[in-house]
């Protein structure tokens, strides 16, 4: 028998790398001379096509579009957000996005647009196989670049135990009339809703296959949140199969009757432990609210379909009340006109009157007034069951606001994820059909911007309740980009039977990108109460810098005007022959009144504002704070905004640059390694918490400065009154030992041996994986070294800044984790991340 070398694991690995089975694509270029080699791209992209415009160098990946110039990003915009492109001339095209406004792109010949308006069409065809699109590639990838240990990639079977810890959390179990069941097992009954439901402890297997049956796409009521203090229950469904007819369905009608028995011993039971006497009385005259999210006419239209309502005759113990919000085609058209208003140029003094026209507000402030009586009902311990038509639209719109605005443990950054992950991802909302990328699907007239909507919504209440949430708005805006980018696993598909089918590897989760400090509050402060928002249409605000795509790179250049850039020459291509719309002035920042009242500081050596400057932003910024969210809302830490300000070391904040205040910077290499997220895409940067971050860090280092004076002082003082002594007692003993060892009169101190050493620093080719995670390095993993302790780190591992002053490195500079900790380093790396890099 032949010996044949054994293979080494290493090799074995790359025999099964899950890459392989995404072949790169050919790069078509346009012209040879262009380079790209400046930008950096996330695992799994790829170029596909680089040509010229008269904007700069447009390039195509198989994730995004980009618009370089000058090796700046004017556009980065993910394929996925763009709805739909076209000619508005015949030299220039339209990029439509869908979540608000559009890109116009100018071309020298009409050979060129018609040549770019092909390659379009083509890129946002969808493929014919769901492994086509970008989230498989890149977790394949991103699964090997890792070395099978990415932190990115999780199991996206989460439903079944976020349900169960949901129904610990929230004591269903303690109350022993509530039963956790699995008759939806393998999606037997409901195929859109989670294979683990909470149902009346009394209501069979059997029971819910009927009430199925007479609810629209089988989705039967199911309780999705209890109120620990008072026993009131939420539930969800979708419209009863009234129909024309009449139909009525006796076990229906019994188990709204289970629900609300079980809600009045549950209360009972805990009106006994609390001591607070006999309430039966009380509790027999309470009534089950169903809430419609439809107007009463469109319940009854809907009879024609075979929905409908249910009837007072039949539900006797029922009270039915109608919310009158939009539908999904309303909603669409209504976010369309705001599009248009968006691109247009309106002049500001008919804007809130043509923006009061789209009915966006309108609808926003209907859908907060209904979630507002949701939680109202709940609270008085009345239990309410939501539903619209289909109950996967409206119905997880009311049901999570008003769960947000009832239960503090929603508004932090794990139970955020759990609310999504439950009312939006395991009870079925058609991401994949409403966003128009699901495959085999393609209907214009079912996409609508449902969960946009809803984030609209959730902003509006941060905006009056500024330290009730954990989270920033930069977490809102990254949902509302990734719903539509295809990078994440959790929103191509319409629910959680479909993504257990297609997803036959892990795809990456956008939790894991999520639950980064970048994304946290610093004015956090848990709040137990309930939160109840203000609708009115006066108290809300249109989310501006979101619609107008302020994080697509559309602002992502250093502050500089048109005209200094049409000053610039670069042959026929120009970055001043952009298309005057209002939105796309607005997007290369070249509003006069912007331009004129903030400083520009076109790199980061600039000299910084003056301290008067930044104390009227800082005092602006308290001011806000306290009007939103009242005094009791104030600030975590109010004396560090509100002490006398210091002048910066750094520009102030720009909101489409990802550090807070800095300019684009670039490795060694070039390439924009701290302009973009790990998405890719411009990093998201909340302007209150920039400024607090800003303000925060700099009196930081004036209080190290100021540390390392008084030390030094103190060794000086240390040293002349060591001497003098010394120089007294000789004088009066008599002795001679001051002259014959002058060296001991002196302010030396003793060296330590290790202090004495310096740092030997490990070789870059001395070692291939890092000290900390004991990860390979490679090109997107690269060496960085300790400047304490002279190890090799990757990034992640080395992500900490302090002084080292054994080194004489009195500024904060990279170290490990270990060394940060040594050094006395404050763990906040929020702070880090939004300064140093």
């Amino acid at each position: 028998m032949t010996n044949c070398p054994s293979l080494s694991v290493d090799a074995a690995v790359d025999v099964i790398r899950r890459s392989e089975a995404f072949p790169a694509k050919e790069v078509v270029k346009d012209d040879e001379s262009i380079s790209v080699d400046f930008f950096r791209l996330i695992d799994g992209e790829a170029w596909e096509l680089i040509g010229r415009s008269k904007n700069g160098t447009l390039a195509i990946t198989n994730y995004r579009v980009l618009l370089l110039f000058r090796s700046e990003i004017v556009v980065n915009l993910p394929l996925g957000l763009i709805e739909a492109v076209a000619s508005v001339d015949p030299y220039s095209l339209l990029l439509s996005c869908k979540h608000a406004t559009g890109v116009t792109i100018r071309f020298d010949s009409r050979e060129a647009a018609d040549r770019w308006l092909h390659r379009f069409n083509c890129k946002l065809k969808l493929p014919n196989d769901p492994k086509g699109l970008f989230a498989f590639r890149h977790a394949a990838f991103e699964h090997d670049a890792m070395s099978l240990q990415s932190p990115h990639i999780v199991n996206e079977d989460v439903e079944d135990p976020v349900m169960i810890l949901e129904f610990d959390r929230m004591d269903f179990a303690r109350s022993k009339v509530w039963a956790r069941s699995n008759v939806n097992r393998n999606y037997s009954i409901c195929k859109s809703y989670p294979e683990i439901v909470i149902l009346p402890a009394g209501i069979g297997d059997g029971d819910v296959a009927k009430i199925a049956t007479f609810r629209s796409s089988e989705r039967f009521p199911s309780v999705v949140w209890r109120n620990k203090h008072n026993g009131a229950v939420l539930a969800r469904s979708s419209q009863p199969l009234v129909g024309l007819l009449g139909w009525r369905n006796s076990t229906d009608e019994h188990f709204m009757l289970a629900l609300l028995e079980a809600c009045t011993r549950d209360r009972r039971r805990l009106f006994k432990e609390k001591g607070s006497g006999n309430a039966t009385g009380e509790l027999s005259r309470q009534q089950l609210l169903v809430v419609d999210a439809r107007s009463y006419p469109a319940a009854l239209a809907n009879r024609a379909k075979g929905g409908g309502c249910e009837s007072k005759e039949y539900y006797t113990n029922c009270e039915i009340q109608f919310m009158n919000l939009p539908n999904i085609h309303s909603v669409r058209k209504s976010f369309k006109a705001v599009c248009g208003l968006l691109n247009s140029s309106v002049d500001n003094a008919s804007f809130l009157s043509a923006l009061e026209s789209t009915l966006w507000m309108n609808y926003l402030s209907l859908l907060l007034e209904s979630a507002c009586q949701v939680a109202n009902v709940l609270q008085n311990g009345r239990p309410v069951l939501v539903h619209c038509s289909d109950g996967w639209d409206r119905t997880p719109q009311i049901t999570s606001l008003a769960q947000l605005m009832l239960d503090p443990f929603y508004r932090t950054r794990k139970g955020f994820q759990i609310l999504i992950q439950k009312e939006w991802l395991a009870y079925g909302h058609r991401f994949g059909t409403r966003c128009g990328h699901r495959i085999g699907t393609e209907n214009p007239s079912q996409i609508s911007p449902v969960f946009l909507q809803w984030l609209d919504c959730v902003h509006q209440l941060m905006l009056q309740y500024p330290s009730d949430f954990e989270f920033s708005e930069a977490l809102l805006v990254k949902l509302g980009l990734h719903v539509y980018s295809c990078l994440f696993g959790e929103f191509l598909w319409d629910n959680d039977r479909e993504r257990k089918r297609e997803s036959t590897q892990p795809l990456s989760s956008i939790w894991t990108f999520l639950a980064k400090k970048q994304f946290y509050n610093p004015f956090y402060m848990r709040n137990d109460s309930a939160i109840l928002v203000d609708p009115c249409v006066g108290r809300l605000r249109l989310w501006i810098d979101f619609y107008r795509n302020t994080y697509c790179g559309f602002n992502c250049r250093p502050a500089k005007t048109v005209s200094q850039f049409e000053s610039s020459s670069l042959g026929d291509r120009n970055v001043g022959q952009l298309v005057r719309s209002k939105s796309e002035t607005d997007m290369m920042m070249t509003h006069s009144a912007r331009d004129e009242s903030k400083p520009k500081f076109p790199n980061p050596s600039a000299v910084a504002p003056s301290a008067p400057q930044l104390t009227a932003s800082i005092g602006s910024v308290v001011s806000v704070v306290k009007w939103i969210g009242g005094y009791r809302n104030a600030v975590r830490a109010p004396s560090v905004l509100e002490e006398p300000a210091v002048a910066p070391t750094a520009p102030p904040y720009n909101p489409a640059l990802h550090s807070f205040g800095e300019s684009l910077s670039t490795t060694p290499n070039g390439s924009l390694l701290h302009h973009c997220d790990y998405d890719g895409l411009v990093r998201v940067v909340d302007p209150l918490v920039s400024i607090f971050f800003s303000k925060s860090k700099n009196l930081e280092r004036e209080n190290g400065r100021l540390r390392r004076e008084i030390e030094r002082l103190q060794r000086e003082v240390n040293g002349v009154n060591g001497g003098y002594s010394r120089a007294y007692d000789d004088q009066d003993s008599g002795s001679t030992e001051s002259e014959s060892s002058p060296i001991d009169s002196s302010p030396w101190e003793a060296v330590d041996k290790d202090e004495a050493t310096p740092t030997r620093w490990v070789p870059d080719h001395a070692q291939t994986r890092c000290s900390g995670c004991h990860a390979y390095f490679w090109l997107a993993k690269r060496r960085h070294h300790c400047r304490s302790c002279g190890k090799l780190f990757c990034h992640y591992c080395s992500d900490h800044y302090h002084p080292v002053p054994s080194e004489q490195l009195y500024e904060p500079v990279r170290v490990c984790k270990v060394c940060y900790d040594k050094l006395g380093g404050y763990h906040d790396e929020s702070v880090k991340n939004g300064v140093e890099h």
